[in-house]
C-alpha cells in the first residue's frame, strides 16, 4: 500500500463508555468484526468507533467530517483488511463524490490511527457502490451506471488494475420497473456480493429477487441461477408496490461464514416482522433454515468467526443480535450488544 509523503496522524478520542449505552445516541451506518474487535461507522463525528467485545467498551474513535487530508466527506459503508504480522487493520472505502479510495490504518496494540494516501480512480468507475481491495493494484467491485448513464446504464461487476489500468466488466441481469421509474430500478437491482480471492470469483444475490449470479475472472465464466426455486421470483417490479411503507425486499443480507453461504430475509406476517436465516453449501444447496420472531428488520449482518456465529443489526432495533451455528444448525437469536 502507498503511504502519503507526509503521514497524517488522526486524533484519537478514547472512551470508557459502555457500548451497551452508546448505540442509541448514533445512527450506525455499517459494521465489521475482526477477532474480538467491532468496528462501526456512524452518521456523526467521530465517524469510526472501535469496540472491544470482551470489555464491551469503546476503546478508540476517529474520523472528522470534511474534504481535507484525513477527513471523511460522508459516513461510509466500508471494508476491513487485517495484517496480523504488522498488528494493524486497514479500513477502506470509496467516496463517490470525489471518486477516491480512502484508507486508514488502525494499530490494535497502541490504538493509533494514520491516514494513507488517497487513490484517485478513473471516471469510468463513476457509480461505484462496493469494492474489494484485493491487493496493492487490484480492485474488484460493483458498479452502477443507472444514474451516470455513461455506457450501458446497468449494474455490473468489474475488475480494475490500478497500475496497468486494465478494466474487465460483466453485466448483471436487470429487473424492470413498471411503470418505469429510475429510482425504483436503482433500488430493486441492488445486490450483495461476495468475492472469493482463492478462485477469483464473485457471487452476487439480488436483494429484491432470488437471482444468483457468479463470474470467474480467470476463465470469464458467467453463471446465472434462481436461488431456492426453479424460477425467478421477480422480473418486473410494480413501482406502487415498491413505494408502499411496509414493502420488504426478498433478502436483506448475503454473506459467507466458514463452509456456508447464508441469506437473511425479513418477512411481514400479521403486521409483525419475522426473520428467516438460511444456510447453503458451496453449491448453494440449502442445508438448513430457521424462522425468528424478532419484529426487527435486520438490515446488516456480518460473520463472527471466533464465535462461529452471525451478528445482526437493525436500524430500527436496539442493538446487535447473534445467531450461533452449531454442527450445521442455527441456534437461537440472542442479544449481542444492545441498549
Amino acid at each position: 500500500m502507498k503511504f502519503i509523503q507526509i503521514i497524517i496522524f488522526l486524533i484519537l478520542i478514547y472512551s470508557n463508555t459502555s457500548a451497551q449505552n452508546y448505540f442509541s445516541e448514533i445512527t450506525l451506518i455499517d459494521f465489521k468484526i475482526k477477532d474480538n474487535l467491532l468496528f462501526v461507522s456512524a452518521d456523526v463525528e467521530p465517524i469510526f468507533r472501535v469496540i472491544d467485545l470482551e470489555s464491551k467498551e469503546v476503546i478508540a474513535s476517529f474520523g472528522l467530517k470534511g474534504r481535507g487530508p484525513g477527513e471523511i466527506e460522508n459516513s461510509p459503508y466500508f471494508k476491513l483488511i487485517e495484517n496480523t504480522r504488522e498488528n494493524y487493520y486497514t479500513i477502506y472505502f470509496i467516496e463517490d463524490a470525489t471518486l477516491t479510495l480512502k484508507q486508514f490504518m488502525f494499530n490494535k496494540s497502541n490504538l493509533s490511527v494514520i491516514s494513507l494516501e488517497n487513490i484517485n480512480l478513473p471516471n469510468t468507475l463513476r457509480g461505484l457502490r462496493t469494492v474489494h481491495y484485493v491487493n496493492d493494484s487490484l480492485l474488484v467491485g460493483q458498479n452502477n451506471d443507472y444514474f451516470y448513464q455513461r455506457t450501458h446504464k446497468k449494474r455490473s461487476i468489474f475488475k480494475y488494475n490500478l497500475n496497468t489500468k486494465d478494466f474487465e466488466e460483466q453485466l448483471f441481469y436487470s429487473i424492470k420497473s413498471e411503470p418505469y421509474d429510475l429510482m425504483t430500478e436503482l433500488n430493486v437491482n441492488y445486490r450483495d456480493f461476495i468475492y472469493n480471492s482463492k478462485t477469483n470469483t464473485v457471487y452476487t444475490l439480488t436483494s429484491h429477487s432470488n437471482i444468483l449470479e457468479s463470474y470467474n475472472f480467470n476463465n470469464h465464466l458467467y453463471t446465472f441461477k434462481s436461488l431456492d426455486s426453479d424460477e425467478i421470483k421477480l422480473i418486473v417490479m410494480d413501482t406502487k408496490v415498491f413505494d408502499e411503507d411496509d414493502y420488504l425486499g426478498m433478502y436483506s443480507s448475503f454473506n459467507i461464514i466458514g463452509d456456508y453461504y447464508y441469506t437473511i430475509s425479513d418477512v411481514l406476517k400479521n403486521n409483525q416482522i419475522v426473520n428467516i436465516i438460511t444456510l447453503y453449501d458451496k453449491n448453494f444447496i440449502k442445508v438448513t433454515s430457521k424462522v425468528y420472531t424478532s419484529n426487527i428488520e435486520f438490515n446488516l449482518s456480518e460473520p463472527f468467526p471466533l464465535n462461529n456465529s452471525i451478528i445482526l443489526y437493525g436500524y430500527e432495533g436496539d442493538g446487535f443480535y447473534e445467531v450461533p451455528i452449531l454442527n450445521g444448525k442455527l441456534g437461537e437469536l440472542k442479544p449481542f450488544l444492545r441498549d
